[in-house]
């Protein structure tokens, strides 16, 4: 009867031990990204080394007095940095480089103060990542906001989280449904074949979204206020073809807003703006 007994608890043990594991391995892999801004004109990212890889819950938390976002792009092992943002932001009109890998994301540009975090499915391999946004002393990845992480393995798993608010992007356009005035969690979709962003920028009052679209088209050198407010714009992280994430905490205020693209194809050329993405988004 013991032993009968002793086979029961050892099973039972194996059992729930199966349980555990299988519960643990439901959830993605949490990485969390603090941007600060250390001292004038001087911005950091505390990214580790090295993360587990699957689907990554990315929690990006804004302590600074600017605004950041955290691009994510998957190279080939040992490329620098530096490099990638050399030939593929620095480099206007050329075709990305061989080097630069379909796989892509991160989080969209965040106000002063605000977190947000993105889930999305990251495979295995090299990331760069740097912050995209220009500040009064050049980009904040020439001043700090640079670097790479290796994704190991695919310990991440589950689904996505549940969004109200979808933008799904293609060439060369967007769809938008379930947006509203205030916090949104969004799933951001790439249908298309090319890279794709959604930066999405609010139209200055006394100018309409016409006038603002016009503007970024203009190859004149800008004059008076300019037609969107750059410092409330907010927006989604590039994605590669074919891949999707959900966003939380994507604010939007009652007004008409700018949503355009900056990426260009992959064979280089004029931005996606110039081929028409850049919609009108109207919220009440």
């Amino acid at each position: 009867m013991a032993r009968v007994t002793a086979t029961v608890s050892v099973a039972l043990l194996a059992f729930l031990g199966i349980q555990g594991c299988s519960e643990e391995s439901k959830n993605p892999v949490a990485l969390t990204v603090i941007a600060s801004e250390p001292e004038a004109g001087k911005y950091a990212f505390d990214v580790p080394a090295s993360v587990e890889g699957g689907v990554v819950k990315i929690e990006l938390k804004n302590t600074g007095k600017e605004p950041h976002d955290l691009q994510l792009i998957k190279v080939k092992d040992g490329t620098a940095p530096e490099k990638l943002v050399e030939d593929l932001l620095e480099s206007e009109g050329a075709p990305f480089p061989d080097y630069m890998l379909d796989g892509a994301g991160g989080v969209g540009t965040i106000a002063p103060g605000a977190t947000s975090t993105v889930t999305q499915e990251l495979d295995a391999g090299t990331y760069v990542y740097y912050c995209s946004i220009d500040g009064d002393t050049g980009p904040h990845y020439e001043n700090g906001m640079l670097g790479a992480v290796t994704l190991k393995g695919d310990k991440g798993k589950g689904d996505l989280p549940k969004a109200e608010g979808s933008i799904k992007a293609k060439e060369y356009g967007y769809e938008f449904s379930g947006l509203k005035a205030g916090s949104n969690t969004i799933t951001f979709e790439n249908t298309g074949q090319q890279f794709h962003h959604a930066q999405i920028l609010p139209v200055s009052p006394g100018k309409t979204f016409e006038e603002a679209k016009a503007a970024f088209l203009s190859q004149e050198e800008p004059t008076g206020p300019p037609p969107v407010e750059f410092e409330k714009a907010v927006g989604t992280a590039m994605l590669a073809p074919g891949e999707k994430q959900v966003q939380t905490n994507l604010t939007l205020e009652s007004r008409t807003y700018l949503v355009v693209c900056f990426i260009p194809d992959k064979t280089g050329g004029p931005p996606h703006l110039v081929k028409g993405m850049a919609q009108q988004l109207d919220l009440s």
